[in-house]
């Protein structure tokens, strides 16, 4: 949780020109290995996938549209 507001706080400052870009890829590498813990965690990686799958889909189609 204290990851994915670290990085909400430095998207939001970025977009307020007070951090550069490195900040926020900082804070989002922190958050991408907190979720490859979660992976491990919950141990279910074809559900996981397939939730993925799901999801970038559903984006693809929404960015077809536009």
């Amino acid at each position: 949780i204290e990851e994915c507001a670290e990085l909400i706080d430095a998207i939001q400052k970025r977009r307020r020109n007070r951090v550069d870009d490195g900040k926020v890829l900082e804070e989002g590498v922190d958050v991408e290995l907190c979720l490859e813990q979660l992976k491990l965690i919950l141990n279910n990686p074809i559900v996981w996938q397939t939730m993925r799958n799901v999801k970038l889909n559903r984006l693809e189609a929404l960015l077809e549209r536009k």
